[in-house]
């Protein structure tokens, strides 16, 4: 997770205010709520203000199962830096 942090911000350093970032993950161990954390840090350690405008996932021909929740693969957020 600490390498996500680190790739989202850098991101962040390269996006101007008012720009969109938009941030994957394709592993079934990093849940929504992990990258999303990352995202939080990283917006703490570049001293930016961001919002997400869109929380993203795989298409539905890749249907997730309630019972595996590692279906949910790839997630992603949509992150505008005001």
């Amino acid at each position: 997770l600490k390498a996500y942090k680190d790739i989202i911000l850098n991101g962040l350093k390269l996006t101007k205010k008012g720009g969109f970032l938009s941030i994957y993950s394709c592993s079934g161990a990093v849940t929504s709520a992990d990258l999303r954390m990352a995202l939080a840090f990283a917006v703490k350690d570049a001293g930016v203000k961001a919002i997400i405008v869109n929380q993203l996932h795989q298409s539905p021909c890749h249907p997730i199962s309630v019972a595996v929740p590692e279906t949910e693969y790839l997630k992603g957020f949509l992150v505008r830096v005001i």
